[in-house]
């Protein structure tokens, strides 16, 4: 039984490595709000399984900041879109796989141990 949800835990695992990811990117603070406050732009990753953590279309564009004295910055991506959120991901994959194998493996070993051993038969004694 608890292989069997073991093994459905991992299906589940392996359907979220096949989606497509999402980054929440931070970007700066959005003087076009009132209040003005910091904001962050999702941005659509590849899959774990893709050779790069992000497609080759083009990244969201961000709102112009207003013409204001003393100039605003402008909004920008803080880190890279999608490496940090893809890197983390495939380790916490490379550890669910690890530990699947790992439980899956310690579980055929002792059912293969306990079916190995005979309990021996008491012999009858005989009346003679």
């Amino acid at each position: 039984m608890s292989g069997l949800l073991l093994t459905a835990w991992f299906l589940v695992v392996a359907v979220w490595a096949v989606r497509p990811q999402t980054d929440a990117v931070p970007v700066g603070t959005d003087y076009t709000l009132s209040p003005p406050r910091l904001v962050s732009v999702e941005v659509r990753c590849n899959s774990l399984f893709d050779s790069s953590a992000r497609p080759d279309e083009p990244l969201p564009t961000l709102t112009p900041q207003p013409a204001t004295t003393p100039p605003v910055p402008e909004l920008a991506f803080q880190r890279t879109p999608c490496e940090l959120v893809w890197r983390n991901a495939r380790i916490v994959l490379a550890i669910d796989v690890a530990f699947y194998l790992l439980v899956m493996g310690a579980g055929i070993a002792v059912l293969a141990r306990r079916r190995g051993t005979v309990e021996p038969v008491p012999f009858a004694q005989a009346s003679v």
